[in-house]
């Protein structure tokens, strides 16, 4: 039995349980849609067969559209349970080059199952101790990369630094001071609506400050950087993987972490603390802005020149604390001039007494010899006050 049509032709052969298939003429591209309805009339005709043959003797012309189609049919049978079989005797060629486009079929990933969340878990921590190898071989290579530069600084590229300094600095300044400025904003903005409830409005710009120079400004402009410059450059150097380039330049000598990481890195370690600085003003100037849109603090100089904020309508409660500082400061100055005022008498006074005591002696050793008169009443020492008894010594006399 044949099935074709204008220049593609199908023979069918069935021997009991057995079938041979023999195309003829030409199964190439220009007859793709013919081949196509010939080799989908097949299938009633092997129907019941348990092996199928495909004779390639007899076929005059194929090409890569004829040999997918053959392949398609081939492998259509064996998913219905028919055992398939190619017989290239004569046409070696044509038999490869089927066998090629159902090898590349069968090399086909099996279709998606569905993976629980802890296999997908315990996927993802067996590529923990591979990766972490990684990111330790890079730093290694990296640190010993860079005693060899200083050694031997022409092995690096320094004719690309002032571009890599331009893209990671200049290129990234707007959006990072843009994402400062916004920061500042929001804490000022945070701190007028959550110290306002306690009247402390006026901590806000020491908010604003301390939180920005000590954490978030690093933090965002690193983010910033990371996000932009450092994707761009693991695109860039993926990129030349790909290409050959990173190859090109050890066959010529070249070592790619000198040229290509370091300069990069060098870039990054000049750009990165300026922009931190300039986005940390603009951070400060943002605050200052919400601060005094919402709030009525006020920009003023202070006696030794240093600018600041002031509110003048501060509530109760914060004046109140104000004035509670300052009145213990105070305090405590009149409680050190008290003691060092204490501690002056008690010395004076051990002083007079022990002056007291060496003329009492002397007056007591001349009245024995009968010379002087001294005084009746010795002064008791335990009841009477070293300055008493000075004064009183001086007004007596002996």
């Amino acid at each position: 039995m044949g099935l074709g049509a204008a220049g593609v032709n199908l023979e069918t052969e069935r021997d009991g349980d057995r079938a041979r298939l023999v195309p003829a003429g030409s199964f190439d591209l220009s007859h793709a849609a013919t081949m196509r309805g010939v080799l989908e009339r097949v299938q009633p005709a092997v129907d019941g067969c348990q092996s199928v043959e495909l004779d390639l003797a007899k076929l005059a012309r194929l090409d890569g559209t004829g040999a997918v189609l053959l392949a398609r049919l081939l492998d259509r049978l064996e998913a219905m349970g028919h055992r398939t079989q190619v017989v290239d005797v004569g046409n070696r060629q044509a038999g490869r080059l089927i066998a090629l486009y159902r090898e590349r079929r069968s090399d086909r990933p099996p279709a998606h199952r569905r993976v629980s969340a802890l296999a997908q878990l315990g996927g993802l921590v067996s590529q923990v101790p591979r990766t972490a190898g990684a990111v330790l071989d890079f730093l290694g290579r990296f640190a010993a990369a860079v005693p060899k530069v200083i050694a031997a600084p022409r092995s690096m590229n320094w004719g690309s630094l002032p571009a890599l300094m331009q893209e990671v600095g200049a290129d990234s300044f707007v959006v990072t001071g843009a994402a400062n400025l916004l920061v500042g904003v929001i804490i000022a903005f945070l701190g007028i609506s959550q110290l306002g409830r306690f009247g402390a409005v006026s901590f806000v710009p020491e908010l604003v400050i301390v939180a920005q120079f000590r954490e978030l400004g690093p933090l965002v402009t690193a983010i910033v950087v990371a996000g932009r410059s450092g994707a761009g450059f693991a695109s860039e150097i993926a990129t030349m993987k790909v290409s050959e380039e990173v190859d090109a330049l050890r066959s010529m000598g070249f070592d790619p972490m000198r040229w290509l990481v370091l300069p990069r890195c060098l870039a990054l370690v000049v750009a990165v603390p300026l922009l931190t600085w300039i986005g940390d003003a603009l951070a400060v100037f943002g605050g200052f802005l919400a601060t005094t849109a919402i709030t009525s603090i006020r920009h003023r100089r202070g006696d030794h020149g240093h600018a600041f904020l002031h509110r003048p309508d501060q509530d109760a409660v914060s004046g109140a604390g104000h004035r509670l500082d300052r009145l213990r400061s105070r305090a405590d100055r009149d409680g050190g001039r008290r003691r060092r005022r204490r501690q002056d008498n008690r010395r004076g006074g051990a002083v007079d007494l022990q002056r007291h005591r060496d003329q009492f002696a002397v007056h007591l050793l001349l009245r024995l010899h009968g010379n002087l008169r001294c005084p009746r009443h010795l002064p008791r020492r335990r009841r009477t006050s070293p300055s008493r008894i000075s004064a009183s010594a001086g007004a007596r006399g002996c």
